[in-house]
């Protein structure tokens, strides 16, 4: 459900996200939660693909899976942060060992998650931080 905020702004249409991992199933769900909140959503499948996009477009929020096909999603991460102004970054891990989170938030996530990921508590992280996102774009 879409707070007043979000409706006012016609959604976060103005703040595209990329979403990145090589899970197709995981995109595609990643895909349909962040349309019910209005983004505008674009994947990419791999590290590579993901930093070229990046290299092109703007973005104000990423979703990144730590273990990619062709490299490490930290990679995206710094990429991304890199960028001016830096999106927000969520890392998605399927396999936390010690001091991934510590590389995740060294790198420039915002937030560090463990897969599988509960839709409950992934749809209030989302809200939350696509609010700051608007908020900071008015």
């Amino acid at each position: 459900m879409r707070s007043a905020a979000l409706e006012h702004r016609g959604g976060i249409a103005l703040a595209p996200v990329l979403v990145v991992d090589s899970d197709p199933t995981l995109v595609t769900s990643y895909e349909r939660l962040l349309r019910r909140f209005g983004c505008r959503v674009f994947s990419a499948r791999s590290r590579r693909e993901a930093l070229r996009y990046l290299s092109r477009e703007r973005v104000h929020l990423v979703i990144v899976d730590v273990g990619l096909s062709d490299g490490s999603g930290l990679d995206v991460v710094r990429i991304a942060c890199g960028c001016r102004p830096p999106p927000v970054v969520i890392i998605v891990t399927g396999s936390p060992v010690d001091g991934s989170g510590r590389r995740a938030f060294e790198a420039g996530a915002t937030a560090y998650i463990s897969k599988p990921i509960g839709l409950p508590g992934f749809s209030v992280l989302l809200e939350g931080l696509l609010r700051a996102i608007v908020a900071g774009h008015r």
